[in-house]
């Protein structure tokens, strides 16, 4: 296994091979179980920490640069696993971005990101959000949820006036042979979608998602990938100290995107990765 130094030149040098790239946006979520049985839904859930959390955790990620927030909510209540503030470097910058609510952490950024800097800023989130949380006898955090997700788009010019099935065969390495080829009263398809699920090796007992399907952005045609890789509590460690636990989210996240940027690579074909390198 190549050490995590001789990892990271490999991931930063091919992050700079592809100044095209049709990233969108990356989102790190990190979830924590909740009070409330099994029968109670998501929404209804209390976080019993959360407001100590909240305006704790607005203090110290200043020092990290996040010194502007926006409050999501205008119930003084916001609902479990929803968004409450968006923490932002400065209101001209929409990326990167934090965001807390009340059994959520997440970090979010944009297209302009590198892989290595994108995994430190979301692991000195958590550790600040370890820190926050307050020390309670009754209640710790115990992760039930973490998800790294990108989001790509195939904007016009990279489709040319193709359907979805052209697209993907002439540019993918998924190829669908669809039977209504050849049938005089249909047209060309005019929309569709892809979904698959896979089990992962690593993270051990994750799941890894894609779905690829048309859309509408700004008006104009668009195909988009999304790819994820999620792991549910069942498979989530419960970690002794905010140290442990932050080192378990490290690895996990670079297992996660190790799933990700091969199978991105391995989606696209050669001709369409030298448009995103920006070679001829």
């Amino acid at each position: 296994m190549a050490s995590s130094s001789k990892r990271n030149k490999v991931e930063t040098t091919a992050s700079n091979l592809l100044p095209n790239a049709p990233l969108t946006e990356v989102v790190f979520e990190f979830r924590w179980q909740l009070v409330g049985g099994a029968d109670i839904p998501d929404p209804f859930k209390m976080d019993p920490g959360f407001h100590v959390l909240a305006d704790k955790f607005s203090s110290m990620v200043t020092k990290l640069g996040f010194g502007h927030f926006k409050k999501m909510s205008v119930d003084p209540s916001t609902g479990a696993y929803s968004i409450d503030r968006r923490f932002y470097r400065s209101e001209n910058e929409p990326f990167p971005l934090m965001q807390i609510g009340p059994g959520i952490f997440a970090v979010n950024d944009s297209s302009g990101y590198k892989w290595s800097s994108y995994r430190d800023l979301c692991l000195s989130g958590l550790k600040n959000l370890l820190t926050a949380y307050p020390s309670m006898e009754s209640f710790t955090i115990k992760p039930n949820y973490l998800e790294l997700r990108y989001i790509d788009n195939f904007d016009a010019d990279l489709i040319s006036g193709k359907d979805f099935l052209e697209f993907l065969n002439e540019n993918t390495n998924i190829q669908i042979a669809h039977p209504t080829t050849g049938i005089k009263l249909l047209e060309s398809v005019s929309a569709g979608q892809l979904a698959l699920n896979f089990k992962t090796k690593l993270p051990k007992d994750g799941t890894f998602s894609m779905m690829v399907g048309s859309a509408k952005r700004d008006g104009h045609p668009t195909i988009i990938l999304q790819t994820k890789v999620v792991s549910a509590a069942e498979s989530l460690p419960s970690c002794k100290t905010s140290v442990d636990q932050t080192k378990f989210v490290r690895k996990w996240l670079d297992d996660a995107h190790a799933v990700t940027s091969s199978y991105f690579k391995g989606f696209v074909q050669k001709q369409l990765m030298q448009k995103f390198a920006g070679t001829p």
